[in-house]
């Protein structure tokens, strides 16, 4: 049975992402400094992760995408604050550097 590994995020606005621009210019500047071999997102991938689905046959994605579209569709567009800057699994150790909204 094929699968996908799933996880539901909000995408964010071309202008948001645009705005973190400063926040990822100065990690960049910092990790050279260090000479820090680090990979970075791209700006149209930026996303606010809201839940992790795991493994999920394929057969069900239609279905979970449908219910995707129709909650979004019950919801109006909103704003977030950045509330500082972590590190995932610890700051000092990161695989993931993320903003807290």
């Amino acid at each position: 049975m094929a699968s996908k590994r799933l996880f539901v995020a909000l995408k964010f606005s071309e202008d948001f992402a645009k705005s973190l621009d400063p926040w990822n210019k100065k990690l960049r500047k910092t990790a050279d400094k260090k000479e820090t071999f680090l990979r970075w997102t791209h700006p149209e991938n930026y996303h606010v992760s809201l839940v992790f689905l795991g493994e999920t046959p394929d057969e069900q994605i239609p279905a979970i995408e449908q219910r995707l579209v129709e909650t979004a569709q019950n919801h109006s567009p909103f704003s977030l604050k950045i509330r500082g800057i972590s590190g995932f699994p610890e700051p000092s150790h990161a695989r993931v550097i993320y903003i807290g909204v």
